[in-house]
């Protein structure tokens, strides 16, 4: 989780491309990408 935390931090201020990819999958798989991020 500490991990995850300092992570998203990098990874919307470097690559905005990989917040869509984390907003999108949700969105696309919605059953897949939020039972992935829920657990």
């Amino acid at each position: 989780m500490k991990g995850e935390e300092l992570e998203p931090n990098s990874i919307w201020r470097g690559n905005p491309a990989k917040l869509h990819r984390f907003v999108e999958p949700i969105t696309d798989d919605g059953s897949k990408a939020s039972a992935r991020a829920s657990a």
